[in-house]
């Protein structure tokens, strides 16, 4: 636990300075430094840390190295996530170390996000936003190796949804959905975007429709996709990645992702007004995140459907550090809750991740760093 605290105090430091320093200083190196301590951790790591490392990680890295071309390659795999096949093979080319692979898919997903956390510094408070991804999502990138490519190029991608560049938006979920089919829900939140922005008079009709047709899908999601898979709709693949191949572990962390989510949500709603008056997505952000807790909640009847709420759930990093900064104008309330906030993030990190052994990354252990 110790070694991922350093890690984290180290990386915490370089974005407090990021924020300190004056704006006509170039911070980007310590960006920088923080991508690269991130990615190298991750890379010099066992393969024993990260459930996915060996079931299909390291395995298909290993068959990449013996393949001669690329077609050879994809007809030896069954999956049609190209985009990640296309990195084991790329890799492969140049070198057979599976520490060297696992760094580069460190690399790409963390550059993604940390330069989207970077690029929106003065909005959101660069330690805070970085916490919140710590906290959260970077262990899990030791686990689920396709999908956390795909997302992070969507949160990358959001820059267009700032810009209303849906064209270039959609290319980015076309590009997420060759690392992990899943990505195609991206689509839900680019339709969710425009409603909220939407100048109808019927716009918070559509949206409390959204928000009832999910609550119903939810709570009757099980028998449906059972349904489907009977009559052949859903195919064996699917209802095995949902039904079948469960990890027991994640079921006893439901109780504390519930309470997490719940005080983000009550956090953000508090600072709702303060938020809407710089943040220009306030209200698709906000209404984001509530689709992303009623999604997680499915969680409790189908373990992995929580991998679907993850495309909801990046945005959090955006919104839940604004919101801790401008719940108050008061610096010393302000103060209060960032520590109390940030102590939440802290606790849910060793709770999920090394207590309840979420993604199999602790202990963390390292040959190369002789841990």
């Amino acid at each position: 636990m110790i070694i991922y605290l350093l890690v984290f105090v180290i990386v915490e430091i370089l974005a407090i300075i990021c924020n300190k320093v004056e704006k006509n200083k170039n911070t980007k190196i310590f960006a920088f430094m923080i991508i690269m301590i991130l990615s190298i951790f991750a890379g010099v790591r066992d393969l024993t840390i990260g459930t996915d490392v060996n079931v299909y990680g390291a395995n298909w890295f290993q068959i990449a190295c013996d393949c001669q071309s690329f077609e050879d390659y994809i007809s030896l795999i069954n999956t049609t996530d190209i985009g990640y096949l296309f990195i084991n093979y790329i890799v492969s080319r140049f070198t057979t170390n599976v520490n060297v692979f696992l760094f580069i898919i460190q690399l790409i997903c963390n550059s993604l996000v940390i330069i989207t956390l970077y690029k929106y510094r003065e909005r959101c408070p660069f330690w805070l936003s970085l916490l919140t991804y710590l906290s959260i999502f970077y262990c899990r990138t030791f686990n689920i190796l396709r999908q956390s490519i795909a997302l992070s190029i969507l949160f990358y991608s959001i820059k267009y949804l700032y810009k209303n560049k849906n064209l270039k938006y959609l290319i980015a979920i076309i590009i997420s959905s060759l690392f992990h089919y899943t990505a195609v829900f991206g689509v839900v939140i680019l339709v969710l975007k425009r409603i909220c922005e939407s100048k109808s008079k019927y716009k918070n009709l559509y949206l409390l429709l959204i928000f009832l047709i999910t609550i119903v899908s939810v709570y009757f999601i099980k028998d449906v996709i059972a349904i489907l898979y009977s009559i052949g709709l859903v195919n064996v693949k699917i209802y095995n990645y949902l039904f079948i191949f469960v990890n027991e572990n994640d079921v006893n962390i439901f109780g504390i992702d519930f309470f997490v989510k719940i005080v983000f949500l009550v956090t953000i709603y508090f600072s709702y007004k303060k938020i809407n008056e710089k943040e220009p997505l306030t209200q698709f952000l906000f209404f984001v995140t509530i689709m992303e807790f009623i999604i997680f909640q499915i969680k409790n009847m189908i373990l992995y459907s929580d991998r679907i709420a993850l495309y909801f759930n990046y945005f959090i990093l955006l919104l839940l550090p604004q919101a801790s900064f401008n719940i108050s104008t008061k610096a010393k309330e302000r103060l209060i809750v960032n520590a109390v906030l940030s102590m939440i993030l802290i606790f849910y990190w060793g709770y999920k991740y090394v207590y309840a052994g979420s993604c199999d990354v602790y202990p963390y252990t390292s040959n190369i760093l002789g841990i």
